[in-house]
């Protein structure tokens, strides 16, 4: 099973890919710390894919952002 875990470096989406991973899920990590999201991959870089969203695109660029 493919799993999408929003806000994996810390709290309940940390506990949450830990158990998905053990349990030989592949799970896609998105989180605001880089650095924390390149030590679960390289824990386990068979069955984790990180997304480190760009958050330094301002809100009112969005329609910029989405057309492409």
């Amino acid at each position: 099973m493919n799993i999408l875990i929003i806000g994996a470096t810390s709290g309940i989406g940390h506990n949450l890919w830990e158990h998905y991973v053990s349990s030989g899920h592949n799970v896609i990590v998105v989180g605001r710390r880089r650095e924390l999201l390149d030590d679960m991959v390289r824990s386990c870089p068979e069955h984790i894919t990180k997304f480190v969203p760009d958050w330094l695109i301002p809100v009112w660029q969005k329609e910029k952002v989405c057309s492409g």
